[in-house]
This record gives C-alpha cells, structure tokens and sequence, in this order.
C-alpha cells in the first residue's frame, strides 16, 4: 500500500467526507490490512495493546472508505484507506497534535518556549550564526518541523509525522522566505507547509 503524505491525505477530507459505520467485513478487512502494514510503521508492537477501529469515514462520492486504528497513544491512529473496495493506502497521523500548541526550539538565541511569530522570523535568518544552526518546531513527541542553514545560507526542512518511518524533506534549494513561511503556517495551524513544497520520504 501507498504511505500517504500529509497534503494527500488531507485531499481526501477536504472532499468532503462523513461518519461511516464499518460493516463486519469491512471492519475485518480493515483491522486485517492495519496488522499486515503495522511493523512498517514504527509504532510498537501491534500486541503490545489493543488495537481497535475508533472511527471511519466515507468519501462523498463513495470511492474511499478510512479506518482510523488506534496506535500508541490517545488520539494517534493508523489510518488505512480503501479505495473502489480495495486497500491502497495509508498514512499515521496524531490528530491530537493538531490542538496542541508548537513548540519553539532554537539554540542559537537560547529559546526554548511558546511559538511566537517575531522570535522565529527574527531568528531564522540567522541561524548559521551558531554552532547549533538548526530550529525546530514541536506539536507532539515525534510529530514536528525542523530546519538546518547551511553555511551557504541555504537550508534545510525537514518535518516528521509521529514515528521516523514517516520523515520527510522538502525538494529542492530553500530559501529564508519558504522556511519562515513554513515555519508561521506549522506554528499556527495552517497547512500551507504541507502543500507550497514538494516533500520526499526519508529513510533514517
């Protein structure tokens, strides 16, 4: 099965879905298809706690159906999608960072706190000015934005849903404006971040 990006899975909802009871079928293809993909997820062993279909939805136009499974912790689910009746893809997503507010990391001014927009535009710029050239942005353990300048001036953004298995990169050469911008959008709940940059899969 696909492992879905962010802004692919958001597509879905922004589509337009609503609440779907699973059949018994559907609930036994759903909660099959979440063992099989499991140990790809780094979460922790399937075993190591119940696993159950916590919600589902439809899509409006009735080709996609998704199981939310319950993973590690409260509000954090595998998302498995079915689509034209068959399995293709899947994404773990912690819905619960979703209402949590960021956090802000920066080493180079000696932060660590509440997002706030003017200390991360006035310190982005400026990274490469410390040895520790790096920020980071925290809504949950694991689930995060990161950014590294380079001494060329040109930086690195990286983001990270949940677990490494889903550690992702933006392509191509960024620059101090798609980085702020990226870094405000995550900060305060907006998903620009996920869909104004191309993002590739890392392996870690």
């Amino acid at each position: 099965m696909k492992v879905l990006q962010l802004h692919e899975y958001l597509r879905f909802l922004h589509a337009g879905t609503g609440e779907h009871h699973l059949s018994p079928s559907e609930l036994n293809r759903c909660m099959s298809a979440a063992q099989e993909i499991w140990p790809d997820t780094g979460l922790l062993p399937w075993e190591s706690a119940p696993r159950t279909a916590a919600y589902a939805w439809k899509s409006n136009d009735g080709c996609h159906i998704a199981a939310h499974i319950s993973a590690d912790i409260e509000n954090c689910f595998l998302i498995v999608v079915l689509s034209e009746q068959r399995f293709s893809s899947y994404i773990v997503f912690d819905i619960g960072a979703e209402y949590r507010q960021a956090e802000y990391i920066c080493p180079s001014i000696d932060y660590q706190g509440p997002a706030e927009r003017d200390v991360i535009l006035n310190s982005i710029p400026n990274l490469r000015d410390h040895k520790d050239a790096f920020a980071i942005l925290a809504v949950a353990d694991g689930t995060y934005l990161q950014t590294y300048q380079n001494p060329n001036g040109t930086y690195d953004l990286e983001h990270q849903l949940v677990t490494t298995k889903f550690h992702y990169r933006a392509l191509g050469e960024i620059n101090v404006g798609e980085v702020c911008d990226a870094f405000m959008s995550y900060a305060f709940g907006k998903k620009e971040w996920a869909t104004d940059l191309t993002w590739e899969r890392m392996e870690l």
